[in-house]
């Protein structure tokens, strides 16, 4: 005990230094944001756009991105550097570049709970219309899309979470690399691909006119009142959980690909489904797989319950016995015998 009191003591000064200090930085404006943006030069722009354009493409280095809608094309850029901020209208396209200062001292990142330097933000304000293009690429920072119509959407960030709610496009391609993805309230009459390697990606309540392609390395996808024309979703460290969930294109195959998580489906309308699970739960509440399914887990449990009666869908399995019916619903189960228990049931009795 002895050995250790120098150091217990040294370690109570320490953090009784350390909030000495923060509360005398706070206490004289070091800390807060009036100071930082005195500190930096910092600045607020607010145009308003002129001239016609039907393309938007919008590149950032550091900055919080919004689109949102409005009567009059307008920009809005806070907490912006010296020369580093700059818009433009050519050839149908406007144009908005924000870059990251050499300058910025290291100071700029430091963080003290809600005292920090301010973080750059750019609001679009956008008039209804249907744009050709939008695109929008970050490399840190969040980004929010609100009811926005354009024939292709593209959204790529590096680090930040993305919402867009309310988005009409014909496609729709979003990657990030880390932070969250949702979307909401849409509806993209063709192909939506959503790719993320960190965090969780969420869809609500959206329509999908033809193929959707969701993939996460590591993270959660989470999809409710969701219709597609066919699914194709990868996870290799996560969850899926889908709820309310209806594919309408009943001749061609959605696959669904998961290295380690569960599999959830409740109250869902699939057909030609391949579920293929490395280790993990598959797990089905009134949900109709309908047309010929196969599923396979080789380390974990298969429990269907399956939305009509026995006599509309043939069982086969290895494991668990075999139900011919005749049904033209066919779904196989294989997985390991030893490490994966298959449970079957129906909403209905025959």
């Amino acid at each position: 005990m002895k050995h250790w009191k120098p150091w217990v003591i040294t370690g109570i000064c320490c953090c009784a230094a350390g909030l000495i200090f923060g509360a005398a930085g706070i206490a004289s404006g070091a800390l807060n944001q009036e100071h930082y943006a005195k500190k930096w030069n910092l600045s607020d722009y607010h145009d308003t756009v002129t001239g016609h354009f039907s393309t938007v493409l919008i590149d950032a280095d550091y900055a919080d991105i919004t689109i949102q809608p409005g009567t009059q094309a307008a920009i809005s850029a806070e907490h912006m550097e010296d020369n580093t901020y700059q818009f433009s209208v050519e050839n149908d396209t406007l144009q908005i570049t924000q870059k990251t200062s050499s300058k910025r001292n290291w100071l700029y990142w430091i963080q003290i709970g809600p005292w920090s330097a301010p973080t750059p933000t750019i609001t679009l304000t956008l008039p209804e219309a249907e744009y050709r293009a939008v695109a929008i690429s970050s490399n840190f920072g969040e980004c929010s899309v609100s009811d926005l119509t354009a024939n292709t959407f593209s959204l790529d960030v590096d680090c930040g979470s993305s919402t867009i709610t309310g988005l009409k496009t014909a496609s729709c391609n979003a990657d990030c690399n880390a932070g969250e993805l949702s979307l909401t309230d849409s509806e993209i009459t063709g192909n939506a691909q959503l790719n993320l390697d960190d965090g969780d990606l969420s869809l609500n309540n959206t329509v999908i006119g033809s193929l959707c392609r969701l993939s996460n390395n590591m993270g959660n996808i989470t999809m409710q009142q969701v219709s597609s024309g066919t699914n194709e979703i990868t996870l290799d460290c996560g969850s899926l959980s889908m709820q309310n969930c209806t594919q309408e294109e009943t001749d061609t195959s959605s696959t669904y690909t998961l290295r380690f998580g569960d599999l959830s489906a409740s109250s869902c309308v699939l057909y030609q489904s391949q579920f293929t699970l490395d280790y993990g739960d598959l797990e089905t509440t009134d949900t109709a797989l309908l047309g010929k399914s196969t599923a396979t887990d080789n380390m974990g449990n298969i429990n269907l319950n399956l939305r009509g009666s026995q006599s509309d869908y043939q069982v086969i399995s290895d494991i668990a016995g075999n139900s011919d019916s005749g049904s033209n619903n066919q779904i196989r189960i294989s997985g390991d015998d030893v490490a994966t228990d298959i449970s079957v049931s129906f909403t209905e009795k025959d």
